[in-house]
């Protein structure tokens, strides 16, 4: 992305498009179903975030969906 950071934050397609490139680029764009594959979740926890912690969030959010 090269505009300003409040185009950026004001741009919510602009957002979802650099998410999901930045996804696609490590292997970790996933559907909603892939990421209630508790493997699948725990790879893209680490990958995006750094820690397994987040895993167990994403369970809980998809849980109340």
């Amino acid at each position: 992305y090269q505009g300003s950071v409040g185009e950026y934050m004001n741009d919510d397609l602009i957002q979802a498009t650099t998410f999901r490139s930045f996804c696609e680029k490590r292997g970790i764009y996933l559907s909603v179903a892939e990421l209630m594959d508790e493997a699948k979740a725990l790879h893209f926890a680490r990958v995006y975030n750094g820690a397994d912690e987040y895993a167990k969030k994403i369970a809980q959010r998809l849980a109340v969906a």
